[in-house]
């Protein structure tokens, strides 16, 4: 016997758009996001996260590695960008966004993603190759002879980079260009050269060519804030959760930790270590931060901080409140 949904009740095809990895510092994971397209033999009846949940759970596969559930699901509303070229194109319809953390060992092995609906048939099952977000650039100093720029990138790669601007400067065979972090570099460069450029060229090994902007002098940085007018999240002791806080500049953050979590019975105070920091992920250009609080993160009820340390070393408290688990 062959078990399979009816196509009246099923997509009966799925596709990927869009297949990204967000920028996250804390490397154990990284965030991926897709953009999944999905169509009805009735063309009136749209692909929505209503939709998707009234079939078989959807499976999420990075290489090999499935990733673990529950995933995020999300209408989707935006326009697609085309990372090459640097253009945005109509919202496709029909479409959902699917967001779910993998382990980086997996994205090294095999940086392509599928998603299968189980008992809907081959068309249900798309593969597509995930792209890194954009690196991103930032003028961090110079003078009338040197120019200095840093530039990021998502997740740690192991293609050397190259940067064109008058020649092309490849890590490790040019001094003008050096490798700083895991995810990070450094590009130093004549300021006369620099001033005859409005674009710089990027390149990892033979992947794609990404085309960025040079900022200009004294345009880029933002300093990190993290606004403490909204209202302040709410956990639950003892439980696996997420928070969001928004603000600026906060892909600039380095890591989080939950302090001052003080046990109302015997007034003792929980600090996490350095070693204990919480998972966080930036997304919206660095307009907001999910933070991934576990099951052991907050033990006591009552009012804790979040403290939130970023790139150029200073540190934000921010205020939430934790709820007894009873």
């Amino acid at each position: 016997m062959k078990l399979e949904v009816p196509a009246s009740q099923r997509a009966i095809a799925l596709s990927i758009v869009q297949a990204t990895i967000h920028p996250r510092r804390n490397l154990n994971k990284q965030r991926i996001s897709l953009v999944v397209q999905g169509i009805y033999a009735n063309t009136s009846v749209e692909f929505t996260v209503e939709k998707l949940t009234q079939m078989p759970d959807l499976i999420l596969c990075v290489g090999d590695h499935v990733a673990a559930p529950p995933y995020d699901y999300d209408n989707f509303t935006e326009s697609i960008k085309n990372n090459s070229q640097q253009q945005k194109h109509p919202k496709p319809s029909n479409c959902v966004r699917i967001g779910a953390w993998i382990p980086v060992e997996a994205l090294t092995k095999n940086p392509s993603v599928t998603v299968r609906i189980p008992f809907c048939g081959a068309d249900c099952q798309a593969t597509k190759p995930l792209s890194f977000l954009d690196p991103t650039i930032m003028r961090i100093g110079g003078d009338s002879q040197k120019t200095t720029f840093r530039i990021a990138i998502a997740v740690p790669l192991q293609a050397h980079l190259t940067v064109e601007l008058d020649q092309a400067y490849v890590e490790g065979k040019s001094s003008a260009l050096t490798k700083r972090g895991k995810t990070e570099y450094r590009f130093e460069i004549s300021t006369a050269i620099v001033d005859n450029f409005e674009y710089i060229l990027v390149r990892f090994g033979e992947a794609e060519t990404y085309t960025l902007r040079i900022p200009s002098v004294g345009e880029g940085h933002v300093r990190p804030s993290v606004d403490t007018q909204s209202k302040p999240p709410r956990i639950v002791a003892r439980s696996a959760v997420c928070a969001t806080w928004t603000g600026t500049g906060l892909d600039e953050v380095v890591s989080v930790r939950f302090t001052n979590a003080v046990d109302q019975a015997t007034g003792s105070t929980q600090t996490l270590t350095a070693f204990s920091e919480l998972e966080f992920c930036p997304y919206d250009e660095g307009k907001a931060i999910e933070v991934y609080f576990g099951d052991h993160s907050a033990i006591f009820p009552g009012k804790a901080s979040v403290e939130f340390e970023m790139a150029d070393g200073h540190n934000v408290r921010v205020p939430i409140y934790v709820a007894s688990d009873a």
